[in-house]
């Protein structure tokens, strides 16, 4: 005698097995991923900031940043990619936080004496300070990059025009990338 939920599960219990077994042949046929390393200059110096993107002809592609020079990018799809390298989103970066949002109080100007500050209830005040502190660390960063950036030609940012690619094999593989600004 069976009962119908256990003659059920029997009958299936093959069928899950055998997909078990075929799950990771089916994930090894996709091509898998691997890892991009190297370096990149620009007229022969590192390029001390910027962005690089691995795209593949189907399929997401990777991408990373580039900091003195230097990039890692890792779950690169494996053969051949078109290679990217972009500045001017670090360009962005550096718009974006030299332009303090207009409700931060300036402490020692009209908006704000330091006069009006010690009247000010405790959190009022903590608040000020803290939002003039972040001020304080986007102006910062934004310093930092501003030193940093170097414009680099936008053909290199386009997959059509960039001229860049690499085969992509498992593990880790390595691409120098040497651009110029002419």
């Amino acid at each position: 005698m069976c009962f119908p939920k256990f003659c059920l599960a029997v009958r299936f219990f093959p069928v899950l097995g055998a997909l078990a077994l075929l799950l990771p042949l089916t994930v090894g046929c996709g091509g898998g991923k691997g890892t991009v390393s190297g370096t990149v200059t620009l007229d022969g110096q590192p390029l001390p900031v910027g962005n690089i993107a691995f795209i593949p002809s189907q399929g997401p592609g990777a991408s990373g940043r580039i900091e003195d020079g230097k990039y890692s990018v890792a779950n690169v799809p494996t053969g051949p990619v078109t290679v990217t390298v972009e500045t001017i989103s670090i360009k962005q970066e550096i718009d974006a936080y030299t332009k303090a949002p207009p409700s931060v109080p300036r402490i020692g100007t009209a908006n704000v004496s330091p006069e009006m500050l010690a009247k000010m209830p405790e959190n009022a005040r903590a608040q000020i300070e803290k939002q003039q502190k972040q001020a304080a660390e986007r102006a910062s960063k934004a310093k930092e990059l501003q030193a940093k950036y170097r414009a680099v030609p936008e053909k290199y940012s386009k997959p059509e025009s960039s001229g860049l690619t690499i085969t992509v094999k498992r593990g880790s593989n390595t691409f120098d990338i040497q651009l110029s600004s002419k």
